[in-house]
């Protein structure tokens, strides 16, 4: 594939997969990426979410349910007209069978490990390498949520020892709304974009590792 890949994945459920997810593609596409963004699981609230913030329909990538072919066809017509395909886990890493790693392994992407860091300092470290070999997959680096400054991603980031620190995204004061299985739907607010835009602007990267 022409286009730059990678699975964004975490630990558990409620770690900010999605809000990580959103906020990066709105800020590749501000930056003049071409972007295409794929939901693994049955979710039908948060792609919308993920649409709005990337500027393209997204769809199912999901081994169970496309199954390896329909997959692969998919990733390859994203490929087609893309820069990033950005691939949202479901669940933790690890859960479920087929898993999201299995789906990771299984096309050789990358995965992008969101942590989040309100609670936590250098312990980021441990899950990160853990993540990262019990599969093992192929970890990019790590996206540290919810940080509370920059000496806190700091510390986050002496933690992860050989992995890298892609990124972190500090506290909200005002996030996107949530819901029972996800996010809310954005219709039902009329500054929804000013809130991905808020996102995309507080979402700090290494912009060497993310050039398109």
């Amino acid at each position: 594939m022409s286009a730059r890949a990678i699975l964004v994945a975490a630990a558990a459920s409620g770690q900010g997969k999605t809000t990580v997810t959103a906020a990066l593609a709105r800020r590749l596409r501000r930056d003049g990426a071409r972007v295409r963004v794929f939901k693994t699981g049955p979710d039908f609230l948060d792609p919308l979410t993920l649409a709005r913030a990337s500027g393209a329909e997204v769809d199912t990538l999901d081994l169970w349910m496309v199954g390896e072919a329909g997959c692969r066809q998919r990733l390859a017509a994203a490929a087609q007209d893309a820069d990033w395909i950005l691939v949202e886990a479901v669940m933790g890493l690890y859960d479920g069978a087929p898993s999201s790693a299995d789906l990771a392994n299984r096309f050789g992407l990358p995965v992008l490990a969101v942590l989040d860091a309100r609670a936590m300092a250098q312990t980021a470290g441990a899950l990160a390498l853990g993540l990262r070999d019990y599969g093992p997959v192929q970890l990019a680096g790590v996206l540290a949520n919810r940080v509370a400054g920059d000496s806190h991603a700091a510390m986050v980031a002496e933690s992860l020892r050989d992995i890298p620190l892609l990124g972190h995204l500090p506290r909200q004061a005002q996030s996107l709304p949530e819901r029972h299985l996800g996010l809310g739907l954005p219709d039902e607010l009329a500054d929804f974009d000013a809130r991905l835009d808020a996102l995309a602007d507080s979402l700090v990267l290494d912009d060497a590792a993310w050039q398109a």
